[in-house]
């Protein structure tokens, strides 16, 4: 009871710290208001004792060390495909959304995105993720809270993705380095999301809001949400049913997804 009330307490600082800094500041208090509200966070978490992330590596690791090429191989599964083919498409749609946030953040006048801009956005994505695929790499992805916190700070210029890139090649060459990030506590790291996913949910807000509405573009929004919303759930019980290797897996996972369904049809009624 007491650890999980030292976690509530974390992630509630974490996340109050990163707003009052992005709502009062000015300057770089504002530029940075994110990290600062994890500093904090991961302050508190140290104070209270909460332990870090779980990480699985050697006992000990040295200062630098290049990223290993010996498990480079490449093989091919046709029984992955239908689960590549979803992830595929809701990648294009996560990308989708990513370049048209970070079109209204960096446009106050923005009324309707950009379709070549998108293109390339998605473009770019697709080609890192083939890079990724290609040298045995995890799989590359935009990421929209990242857009939120760039809009909230007004850091949206592109010498910080260059800045921010050498950064990540220093982390891969240096264990202790990335160590520091992935053990970061994980109610700091549930305070910043709930601070990233408030930034998304109201730029998705205005989004809506300066569109037009009628009966067309509000069943075309829905029926999409819907249709995304469906394939994702049967997409998370295919995998867990693939995983299982038994149809009785796949089975509980659908008898699952529809009881919740049905429960929140109830609700919303």
């Amino acid at each position: 009871g007491g650890r999980r009330g030292h976690r509530l307490a974390v992630g509630a600082l974490t996340f109050g710290a990163s707003v009052a800094l992005g709502v009062h500041a000015r300057g770089a208090g504002r530029l940075h208001c994110a990290l600062a509200g994890g500093a904090a966070g991961c302050a508190a978490a140290l104070a209270l004792g909460l332990p870090p992330g779980a990480l699985d590596r050697p006992a000990r690791a040295p200062a630098l060390a290049l990223p290993s090429v010996e498990h480079l191989a490449w093989a091919f599964d046709a029984s992955l495909l239908p689960a590549f083919g979803f992830a595929a498409l809701a990648a294009v749609l996560k990308a989708n959304a990513a370049v048209v946030l970070a079109q209204r953040a960096d446009d106050a006048a923005w009324r309707r995105p950009d379709a070549a801009n998108v293109r390339r956005g998605v473009a770019a994505d697709a080609l890192a993720t083939m890079f990724a695929g290609a040298v045995g790499a995890t799989g590359q992805n935009t990421s929209i809270a990242n857009v939120g916190v760039a809009q909230a700070t007004g850091a949206t210029s592109r010498a910080i993705a260059v800045a921010f890139a050498a950064w990540l090649v220093a982390i891969a060459a240096s264990p202790p380095l990335a160590e520091a990030f992935v053990r970061m506590p994980d109610a700091v790291m549930g305070g910043m999301l709930l601070f990233a996913a408030s930034l998304i949910a109201d730029h998705g807000v205005q989004i809506v809001a300066a569109s037009p509405a009628d009966l067309r573009r509000a069943a075309m929004a829905g029926g999409r949400d819907d249709a995304t919303l469906g394939l994702m759930m049967l997409l998370r019980d295919w995998l867990i049913g693939h995983i299982a290797g038994t149809d009785a897996g796949y089975a509980a996972g659908r008898a699952a997804s529809s009881t919740r369904g049905a429960r929140a049809s109830a609700h919303s009624a």
